[in-house]
Formats: C-alpha cells, sequence, structure tokens
C-alpha cells in the first residue's frame, strides 16, 4: 500500500507564490431576499422535447424561497436537472389584493439541485436568463419589501 504525503509550503508573509485556486469557490454577487410565494414552473420551449415534467399536479407546488437580481430559490417536490431551462410562474401576494395576486412570469435556467428531504423536498438554484427584466426588479423590489415580514410556517398559499 501507498500513502501519499503532501508537504504544504510554509506561507510568506507577502504572499508572492502563493496561487489561489477559485475553481470551486462559490461566491454571490447579489443579496437574497427571504420570502414565500406560490409558482408553477414549466419547461422552456427551448427544452420541450428534451425535458418533459411527469406529475403535472406536482408542477403548482413550488414556493419560491428567496429572489435576488441574479436569481431565485426554490422548493420543489420534483427534481429539476442542472441546465434544464424553465418558466416560473410567480403569484405575487401583496396586502390588499384579492387571492389572486400578480403572476410574474421568469425566464430562468437550473445552477443547482439538492435534495433537503425525502418527501421528496429539493432545493432549487435558478439563473435569470434576461438579466435587468422588468419583472426581475419587480419581484426583487417586492422580496426588499417582504424580507422584514415574517412568514407564516403553515401559510397555504398554493390554493
Amino acid at each position: 500500500m501507498t500513502l501519499l504525503h503532501t508537504k504544504w509550503p510554509a506561507a510568506r508573509a507577502d504572499n508572492s507564490d502563493v496561487v489561489w485556486d477559485n475553481a470551486s469557490l462559490q461566491t454571490r454577487q447579489f443579496a437574497r431576499r427571504t420570502l414565500a410565494l406560490p409558482a408553477e414552473v414549466e419547461v422552456h420551449p427551448d427544452h420541450a422535447e428534451q425535458l418533459r415534467l411527469s406529475f403535472p399536479d406536482q408542477h403548482g407546488q413550488v414556493t419560491v424561497i428567496d429572489v435576488s437580481e441574479g436569481g431565485l430559490g426554490l422548493n420543489c417536490p420534483i427534481f429539476l436537472p442542472r441546465q434544464a431551462r424553465l418558466l416560473v410562474h410567480v403569484r405575487t401576494w401583496e396586502s390588499g389584493q384579492d387571492n389572486a395576486g400578480r403572476k410574474i412570469i421568469l425566464r430562468t435556467i437550473v445552477r443547482r439541485c439538492i435534495m433537503l428531504d425525502v418527501k421528496p423536498t429539493f432545493q432549487i438554484g435558478l439563473q435569470y436568463l434576461e438579466a435587468g427584466a422588468p419583472e426581475i426588479v419587480e419581484l426583487v423590489a417586492l422580496g426588499e419589501k417582504m424580507k422584514n415580514t415574517p412568514i407564516e410556517p403553515n401559510a397555504d398559499r398554493h390554493s
């Protein structure tokens, strides 16, 4: 059996020969705003032939959990593969509005999909395909307004 031993070089005060490998480092460019809004997902027409969502009743059980200028986070009962292009229909809820709210449609691409629970529940990280679109600005403004509002844990806004 051969063991691989690695000896790290001593750190130099001037860091002149230090190589920083940032390939695996994830950084955020935008601040997230936590919220809870009901949403529906559908496959973007560009990927309609490559991906089909088999459980139509599950498409509407998606919750937007955070929003930023660069993308949004979802809790979703279905697995969505990385690089899949989606249309996300977000229903906005503001005080004084009726139960219907307003629907914002966003073009996105899946960047991350992590299983949170065996129910199943997946946390999906999406990036906008059209950065700076008026719909994104509206959703971020709503997230900013709602970030200090307590989220009711049992609030079911999917109905």
